[in-house]
């Protein structure tokens, strides 16, 4: 916080400068001496760079030599190499009884202009900043896709191994909180390092990374917490055949994972509605799967409703099926 604040009040000085040379300037070409100058500059509003004004013009005030003062006003300013070395042509110029208001106006253009390439420079940096951060969304939105991509194909990998099924598109076991705790953990860590390379950028200081990270860290954990932490819960009813025959057994499977994972002790409902006919078995759900037939004496349309409750969640799937002769 205090680097932050820090880097304020020298972008703060760094932008009055110039302003100070030129009103200093134009006092200087109105006839004024150069103490009767600083107390003018003084007075005006420039920032934190005031402070140090006041304090250059009470040293002279006081009777202390010119060139032991600015040399004083000079060691504010240590961090502040364009200052530093526009203080030194100062100091030379006086010195050497050159026309110090000419030299002052001269300074205060050749610094606008170094502050004009650097407003251009830094304008150029926002860009490829909010370039990366776009980058960075664009991973953010990647990561989550490949993520939900993966989950279907995992609960495939359950279902299959229910079913026995050669339709198997894994050879061995993937655990799909451990994709998400990985996923979770890379967008984390891409963020800071992408707010280490803007930071680096801006300035050329670790330190101006700080509110990038900031930023980075809110639209990571915001993705995370929205996207990622939920637990996806995969709900799947088949009933075979579609089309029955009287008397004839029908298959139901049910088959149910969270985050790629078998949820058991889970109460499931099966419930099926038909003309005349209703039945609703009771059961809990173990180890993600549950299978029962059913035969039918009458011929019609039949609904097969499963609910599956979990987590305080109700969870339904329906199928219809036709039953002729």
């Amino acid at each position: 916080f205090y680097a932050y604040i820090d880097n304020k009040i020298k972008e703060n000085i760094l932008d009055n400068y110039p302003y100070f040379l030129s009103h200093l300037s134009e006092s200087l070409s109105s006839g004024m001496n150069f103490l009767d100058a600083l107390n003018y500059v003084s007075s005006i509003d420039l920032g934190y760079l005031n402070l140090f004004v006041k304090k250059l013009y009470n040293w002279i005030k006081w009777g202390m030599p010119f060139e032991k003062a600015f040399s004083l006003f000079n060691k504010y300013f240590e961090d502040l190499s364009e200052i530093k070395m526009v203080n030194y042509v100062i100091l030379e110029t006086y010195l050497g009884g050159g026309n110090m208001s000419k030299v002052l106006k001269r300074l205060y253009e050749d610094l606008e202009n170094i502050r004009e390439l650097e407003k251009l420079k830094r304008s150029y940096i926002s860009q490829q900043i909010m370039v990366l951060y776009i980058i960075y969304i664009i991973f953010i939105g990647l990561s989550i896709s490949i993520l939900y991509t993966l989950q279907p194909l995992i609960s495939s990998q359950l279902m299959a191994s229910y079913a026995q099924s050669s339709f198997n598109f894994f050879t061995f076991s993937i655990d799909y909180r451990w994709l998400k705790f990985i996923t979770g953990i890379s967008i984390l860590l891409v963020g800071l390092s992408t707010a280490i390379i803007m930071g680096i950028s801006e300035s050329g200081k670790i330190i101006s990374s700080t509110k990038h990270l900031a930023m980075n860290s809110f639209i990571g954990l915001l993705s995370i917490i929205i996207f990622i932490l939920p637990v996806s819960v995969s709900f799947t009813l088949n009933v075979y055949p579609q089309t029955a025959y009287v008397y004839s057994p029908v298959n139901i499977q049910v088959y149910a994972s969270a985050d790629a994972q078998p949820i058991s002790n889970a109460p499931l409902t099966i419930t099926i509605v038909g003309t005349n006919y209703y039945d609703q078995i009771h059961q809990i759900l173990q180890h993600g799967a549950y299978s029962m037939s059913v035969e039918f004496n009458n011929t019609g349309t039949y609904t097969i409703i499963a609910t599956l409750y979990y987590n305080e969640r109700a969870y339904v799937q329906r199928q219809e099926i036709n039953v002729t002769i």
